[in-house]
């Protein structure tokens, strides 16, 4: 950390005869003290601490840089060769003028080639002034129109800021003067967190040591490989993209891998269309596949999650992800490629041939590059944004600023917008997929097309509002509808169920009808009639189920009539010493009020012995004097819990799907129960023939049916 002195402003102690005139013999053996090279650079970077020399004295003070230009002599040579006129400077100015014998001032040079504060800063405007990245909101982020978000802060150390950015996209044009720097072996050595392409100290770097004036110390062993020369690629897109993309390394067709020298400008470029392709000539010039090919190559090897780079690797496996057309010619992907970074090591043929309007190289327009063709930054600053609003299937996929973290945002973004056409940040991708390129394209631009390549698709996000969707989560994972024709067929599922759950009820319904028109003629007109022969008669009657009971239409119901009454009387007599109204099968003489017994075993008062008979007595005063259930209802509740469970079920279930808000699923199967209710809301209806039948039907028909214990006096039947 750098400490800045109190003192007067301008360097301290110089009454030295070598500040006047160092050229002298016997300035040859005069060293400055470091106490006051010390004051002035703590004097410098107090006053101006952007300045390049001052954060190559953070990297020397927090142990990962070393070696001579760490001294602090060099420091203060950095800084007063940037800006000989801050304050601080004058003591070095005067020691290391020209022909100066002071040895310091060749012992502890400056940084060859040093990248200045004013120069990294430019190079951080020209990058972010075209593309945005995270360091843009430390520097230079002023200079990006479409930029939103806070205010950047101000460019306090550009050098460090310009370091992180080249490590970030090695091979932009605008990186070259850092380059130029870091590739001098001496520099390299000395600062490698500031070099390195990984921005982290190599494993096993030791700081080379610093030499006494007149000794020079023995270089640091070189840097694996230079930098800019071969930068390490970054992990493929293909590794995790779902459009079943190869790898950029791997591509087939022009140049081999072998041939390819990564990090170098395009190759071929003696033809005179390159320097002006404006002539008339140039219009049957074409750039071979080939040298195309070498150029993508080279692009997609640094930068493999450009978008131009998972078009082209689309193209490539068209086996599986059907990509086709014109939009897939090499001088095509390029120009996307180009478009999206001109200044990339690899596309100065297509610029040096295309970048004229007026140019008459016909591969430029015909088919030329995607139209509206996304741009990467762009792509990844639109799924954060969309990601940062709500969390989606894919957003894991492009987390971060790094592009280790976002190796292929055009099929991040794909995902996402497919899965919820109608988020704003869709906008551009909409208007890149098509006419053509949504043809050419599908595994990028259609769900079928996303599924066929890769065997899967997105998980469609939940959308909590109404909206209209050709994809959906319906019920389960595995009823995903992909295509419209799935979709579609869903409507219609939805609409045939409704309505089966309509016919369902119904059917209920008819039997529910069927079961009262039984206990009502078991204890009608016609079930009286049916005693009038005696008790055998009567036996009959109630111990033969269903099967034996009288439709309703042989006389008038129970609920009053002489029918009824005569029913009464009968009991009565039947019954001897019985209470009115008492019924009994073969050999009963006694009994209580309202009990109906079919003949049995235990007929003529005999009743059930032991546990059986004490669990049946305890039974019948527990629900005063009422068994539980007959045989017949236990048959009817078994009926009545599968229609129950049945409808219920499939009611639970179009509800859910109900839930999904789509606006087409919510109509489809509204009106599939309007339909059913056409189709079957009549066979509750039923003629009437009396008054009693006709206040029956009146009331709620199902409620009757159900709830009501019938006729006979609440009897069970």
């Amino acid at each position: 950390m750098i400490t800045v002195s109190a003192q007067a402003a301008g360097s301290q102690n110089m009454a030295g005869a070598c500040y006047s005139d160092p050229s002298t013999a016997s300035c040859a053996t005069y060293l400055r003290p470091d106490a006051d090279v010390l004051a002035d650079l703590d004097l410098i970077c107090g006053t101006n601490s952007s300045l390049s020399g001052c954060t190559l004295w953070g990297f020397c003070q927090n142990g990962t840089a070393g070696g001579p230009f760490c001294e602090p002599f060099s420091i203060v040579a950095d800084l007063c060769g940037e800006a000989n006129s801050t304050a601080g400077c004058e003591a070095y100015n005067a020691l290391c003028r020209a022909g100066s014998k002071a040895p310091q001032c060749s012992c502890y040079p400056e940084v060859p080639n040093l990248l200045t504060s004013a120069e990294a800063k430019q190079a951080m405007m020209d990058l972010c002034g075209t593309h945005w990245m995270s360091e843009c909101s430390q520097c230079g982020g002023e200079m990006d129109p479409t930029y939103t978000g806070p205010k950047p802060t101000p460019c306090s150390l550009p050098l460090n800021t310009v370091s992180k950015a080249c490590q970030e996209m090695p091979d932009m044009g605008e990186c070259q003067g850092f380059w130029d720097m870091c590739n001098q072996q001496s520099v390299y050595t000395a600062f490698p967190k500031l070099c390195s392409e990984t921005g982290k100290v190599p494993a096993g770097w030791k700081a080379p040591d610093a030499p006494k004036c007149g000794v020079a110390a023995a270089p640091g062993p070189a840097p694996a490989a230079v930098v800019a020369a071969a930068p390490a690629p970054a992990p493929s897109p293909s590794s995790n993209s779902s459009s079943g993309m190869g790898s950029a390394d791997g591509m087939a067709g022009g140049s081999s891998e072998g041939d390819t020298v990564w990090g170098t400008p395009s190759r071929n470029m003696t033809d005179p269309c390159y320097t002006d392709p404006t002539q008339a000539s140039c219009a049957g010039f074409t750039r071979t596949d080939a040298d195309t090919t070498d150029d993508i190559r080279k692009l997609c090897h640094d930068m493999p999650f450009m978008i131009g780079c998972t078009l082209y690797n689309t193209c490539q496996n068209s086996s599986t992800t059907k990509a086709n057309g014109p939009y897939c010619q090499p001088f095509s992907i390029l120009g996307d490629l180009c478009l999206d970074m001109p200044k990339m090591k690899g596309c100065e043929a297509y610029v040096a041939l295309c970048n004229s309007s007026s140019s008459q190289v016909a591969q430029c327009k015909s088919p030329g590059p995607v139209p509206k063709v996304l741009t990467t930054f762009n792509a990844r600053t639109q799924i954060q944004d969309m990601c940062a609003s709500m969390g989606m299937d894919g957003c894991d996929e492009c987390t971060g600023t790094s592009w280790t973290t976002c190796t292929d945002p055009l099929a991040t973004i794909a995902k996402l917008c497919l899965g919820m056409p109608e988020m704003s940040g869709c906008a551009d991708y909409q208007a890149m997929c098509s006419g053509d390129v949504e043809m050419g394209f599908p595994s990028v631009c259609t769900l079928e097309g996303q599924a066929d390549a890769s065997g899967s698709a997105s998980i469609p996000p939940m959308k909590m509002y109404l909206h209209q969707a050709w994809s959906e989560i319906i019920l389960t994972l595995h009823w995903i509808p992909r295509t419209k024709g799935a979709m579609v067929g869903a409507w219609f599922a939805c609409f045939f169920a409704a309505i089966f759950v309509q016919a369902l009820k119904t059917w209920r319904l008819l039997i529910e009808a069927r079961w009262a028109r039984q206990r009502a003629g078991a204890c009608c007109s016609g079930g009286i009639t049916a005693l009038a022969g005696g008790p055998a008669d009567a036996e009959a009657v109630f111990s033969s189920g269903p099967a034996a009971a009288v439709d309703i239409t042989a006389g008038t119901c129970c609920g009053g009539g002489a029918a009824a009454a005569a029913g009464a009387g009968f009991a009565g007599a039947a019954a001897g010493n019985g209470s009115a109204g008492s019924l009994r099968g073969k050999g009963s003489s006694h009994g209580s009020s309202g009990e109906l017994y079919g003949a049995g075993p235990h007929a003529g008062g005999q009743q059930p012995q032991g546990v059986a008979g004490r669990l049946q007595r305890w039974q019948r005063r527990a629900l005063g004097g009422r068994p539980l259930m007959t045989r017949q209802q236990f048959y009817r509740n078994c009926v009545r819990s599968l229609f129950t469970t049945a409808i219920v079920f499939l009611d639970y279930m179009l509800m859910l799907i109900v839930m999904t808000f789509n606006v087409a699923l919510i109509v489809f199967t509204c009106v599939g129960f309007g339909v059913g209710a056409l189709l079957f809301g009549h066979a509750g209806e039923q003629p009437a023939r009396s008054g009693s039948e006709e206040a029956l039907l009146a009331a709620d028909v199902e409620r009757q049916y159900v709830e009501n214990g019938g006729c006979c006096g609440g009897k069970h039947v």
